[in-house]
């Protein structure tokens, strides 16, 4: 079964849509992202320190080493962003394929390992730092972190990197609402999506529980998000990925055969949603398209 329905509206946004394996053979894949000035999806494979690159179902390499990239996005230069476990930095990839460390600190200590990442339509960058490329052993990294805490920050050039909140136990997937007014996050390690209010100067407040999951971890975890043009929001969780009406009523859950860590929109007409998927890339054609504010 390719869909699990709660709501009629689920089905409004699925359409005829199939789901098609387009990619497999990796290792743990992360952080897909559409590149519209090459029509192609990159993506990190972590325990395998690359980024690839997806071009009419053709997949080549674009990065090796990649420092074991996760989360992918672009700032508004079109300049790639990698959140990178082994090196716990926030690095910029120029279109000579130089690289630049965003950041590194906090003060004075060590990052985590920044895990997912969105850019705001001003430019400032947003992050989660978890500690999972610290302790995870299947991914050949075991390091003693610094911080006493896993948080969620906020980089610009004018202010530097900006604590915005350290009180969810394991931040993973964000993305902004379609008027950036409100960020989600989700806390893998307790299966919770939160959701708090951005105000003008780009602060978070008012963390409210968005969901809460009851799940099987080994079914998959709160993860990636991604918000629809309508404001519905994906989140991979068990089974496969999570849809939810902006008032957190679940619509439904498209499956997926392995455990479903990220997605992304992309296509000519941003009607395609990709899944990165354990060791596969998953794809499926919808009836509406992705919010475009983030990248």
């Amino acid at each position: 079964m390719e869909y699990e329905i709660f709501h009629k509206e689920f089905k409004d946004l699925i359409g005829d849509g199939k789901l098609r394996k387009i990619a497999t053979g990796f290792q743990f894949l992360e952080g897909p992202l559409w590149d519209a000035s090459h029509s192609r999806l990159l993506f990190s494979d972590i325990p395998a320190n690359k980024i690839y690159q997806l071009k009419h179902e053709r997949v080549t390499t674009f990065r090796s080493p990649s420092d074991m990239s996760n989360g992918l996005t672009f700032n508004r230069n079109h300049q790639l962003l990698a959140c990178c476990h082994a090196t716990s930095q926030v690095v910029m990839i120029d279109f000579n394929n130089f690289q630049e460390t965003l950041v590194s600190h906090f003060e004075g200590q060590e990052l985590n390992s920044p895990n997912d990442i969105v850019v705001k339509s001003d430019d400032s960058v947003y992050f989660t730092d978890p500690n999972y490329g610290r302790i995870n052993n299947d991914h050949g990294i075991l390091r003693k972190k610094q911080l006493p805490f896993q948080g969620v920050y906020r980089f610009s050039q004018k202010e530097g990197l900006i604590l915005l909140a350290n009180d969810i136990d394991a931040p993973n997937g964000l993305c902004f609402s379609c008027k950036e007014e409100k960020l989600y996050v989700n806390d893998s390690s307790n299966g919770q999506i939160f959701v708090f209010d951005v105000n003008a100067e780009g602060h978070l407040s008012n963390k409210n529980l968005f969901f809460h999951m009851t799940y099987d971890p080994s079914q998959g975890v709160p993860d990636g998000m991604k918000l629809d043009e309508l404001g519905n929001l994906y989140c991979t969780g068990p089974g496969g990925i999570w849809v939810f009406q902006s008032n957190g009523t679940p619509l439904g859950i498209i499956k997926i055969p392995e455990i479903a860590a990220n997605l992304n929109w992309g296509g000519d007409c941003w009607n395609h949603l990709y899944i990165t998927a354990t060791s596969s890339i998953y794809h499926i054609e919808m009836n509406v398209r992705g919010n475009q504010v983030q990248l």
